[in-house]
């Protein structure tokens, strides 16, 4: 292999740093003893290096000393000190307008979110303290209520314009109304469920780090930290709750079951088109077939130069015949929908958790601590 240089050919490299031959020779060796040590070599066979960053010439502007002997470098130069003066006054009401100020601000105490210092129960307390700082913005921000009343009132108002037109106060418009709200229900109803899932997630994740928490307090035999967290229950009324959750459930798989019908619908009518393109298909390939085997019983009877003729080429792969759409099936819409529901939602009956979190847990002091 030849080495290649590129000044040869006629491009820029720069001139190299000067490097005395037996320094070069030690590094090279040192290089090639690597695994990946020829990465290092360029195509002339030397080692890799930025041109030489030393300039002949200076690029400052001198700088001349007004006194003689010496350095210009290490003169200095003497300011009176002055007295600076606020450009704006932030007291009210002061009697002395240009007087000078101090503010003076009492830290009583920081908090530590993550510091080298912390233990394994430091960390998981963080942890916690921002998970429920999570909970306590979305609790307060209450976007499940807040799209659980949306959408119904969303279906009471498509109810409404439903029974109007049952009695014959139908208006043109209102099918275009009728088509906005059900699809607005459908994205009001796809945000709930997201909202709803995501506290609960938050919920299990908090109750999951408390768990973590105390587990290792017990495995240590001390308490680092005074943080507790205590869940309280909210009971509610069993009958009714199981009534509200049975509706939504039932609301839902209508609402689902009307979704899966349009798609049904239109999947049936591809099917349909597909179907009736296979099928003539299918007739124009036994037509030319026939064609095909009355012109080969025309020439078996008429033999000769005028019988033969070229023949046709071959047809085409034959097309895939198309499947009808499965049939949408109300017991699995339902089973998918009660799966969701005890996933993302309080089963009905169930006590509403609210974690509370406290300073009030008691600290080990240091001579009770096992070694």
């Amino acid at each position: 292999m030849q080495p290649r240089y590129l000044e040869d050919e006629g491009l820029y490299t720069g001139e190299r740093p000067a490097v005395s031959l037996p320094n070069q020779n030690i590094m090279e060796n040192r290089l090639l003893q690597q695994e990946q040590g020829k990465t290092w070599f360029g195509d002339d066979g030397k080692i890799l290096a930025l041109p030489n960053p030393v300039k002949q010439s200076c690029t400052r502007p001198p700088i001349f000393s007004v006194e003689e002997g010496k350095e210009p470098e290490l003169e200095t130069l003497y300011r009176k000190a002055m007295k600076t003066m606020p450009a704006t006054q932030y007291m009210v009401g002061s009697g002395d307008p240009a007087g000078q100020f101090q503010l003076d601000v009492d830290i009583s105490g920081l908090i530590f979110t993550h510091h080298p210092c912390f233990s394994r129960e430091h960390v998981l307390v963080a942890k916690l303290a921002q998970l429920y700082d999570q909970h306590l913005l979305r609790r307060q921000r209450n976007l499940s209520k807040l799209l659980t009343d949306k959408l119904h009132a969303l279906r009471n108002a498509l109810h409404s314009i439903l029974g109007a037109s049952e009695m014959g106060a139908f208006h043109p418009v209102a099918q275009q109304t009728i088509t906005e709200y059900v699809l607005e229900i459908r994205e009001t109803r796809r945000l709930r469920d997201t909202e709803q899932e995501r506290d609960r997630v938050l919920l299990k994740a908090i109750v999951k780090v408390w768990k973590e928490i105390k587990c290792l307090r017990d495995f240590q035999k001390y308490t680092n930290t005074p943080l507790k967290l205590c869940l309280r229950k909210e009971e509610v009324d069993q009958q009714m709750d199981e009534k509200a959750y049975e509706e939504e459930i039932q609301a839902e798989i209508a609402e689902l079951m009307e979704e899966y019908l349009e798609e049904y619908e239109k999947k049936m009518q591809d099917y349909k088109t597909g179907l009736q393109e296979w099928k003539a298909w299918k007739s124009a390939q036994k037509s030319r077939k026939g064609k095909k085997k009355k012109k080969k019983k025309e020439r078996s009877s008429s033999p000769g130069p005028e019988g033969e003729e070229m023949e046709e080429p071959e047809c085409l792969e034959e097309p895939a015949k198309p499947l009808p759409p499965p049939v949408v099936d109300r017991l699995e819409v339902e089973q998918q929908v009660r799966g969701k529901a005890a996933n993302i939602r309080r089963r009905p009956g169930e006590p509403a958790l609210i974690p509370e979190l406290s300073l009030t847990g008691n600290i080990t002091p240091t001579e009770l601590c096992p070694r």
